[in-house]
């Protein structure tokens, strides 16, 4: 359910929203500020290009490890959680996406009313998984979870062959499973 919430509010982030944009500015590359110009690069070269950073970065007690990839992380998933926050308060036009994203992400986080539901919002679904009688419906079954986007019993995708990486092919896996088998063709 969140790697689908995340899906989705990823796709959503190119609406506005009501969103301010600051002016960005431009840097020299390569970023220097990192180099510790005390250490020669041919005696530790890690600690001459990343011992400024290393001595001025304290690694938040959160986090197991830390760097520009996880400040990259946790800035754009602040910037997401502001841009779905804006779109949730807004008072935007019956129907547009802005209202439609607000409205998604306002239920998503409403967990009282998630709580109060149950399951009941799954009972078609669930009815419709056990009344599959044959090889036929379930057949359709993994067809139709396909098309909304589920991976329950396979999963199809095209990527690069294991022995040969000029080669694009078809791969099929097992779907929703740690243990995955690749059926190459």
């Amino acid at each position: 359910m969140t790697g689908l919430f995340l899906l989705l509010s990823f796709m959503f982030i190119t609406f506005s929203c009501n969103q301010k944009r600051s002016a960005t500015k431009t840097t020299n590359l390569p970023d220097k500020t990192g180099i510790d110009s005390t250490v020669r690069p041919q005696d530790d070269f890690f600690n001459y290009v990343n011992g400024g950073w290393v001595k001025r970065t304290e690694i938040p007690a959160s986090e197991a490890s830390w760097g520009a990839a996880a400040i990259l992380y946790q800035n754009t998933q602040q910037n997401i959680k502001n841009l779905l926050d804006s779109c949730a308060k807004l008072n935007a036009a019956k129907g547009s996406n802005e209202q439609k994203v607000g409205d998604f992400y306002a239920s998503a986080m409403d967990s009282s009313a998630i709580e109060q539901k149950g399951f009941s919002p799954l009972q078609g679904d669930m009815q419709r998984i056990a009344s599959i009688a044959s090889i036929a419906a379930e057949l359709h079954e993994v067809a139709l979870e396909y098309n909304m986007g589920l991976t329950t019993m396979l999963s199809f995708y095209a990527n690069q062959d294991d022995k040969n990486s000029e080669r694009i092919v078809a791969h099929f896996d097992q779907g929703s499973l740690a243990f995955q088998t690749k059926i190459i063709i």
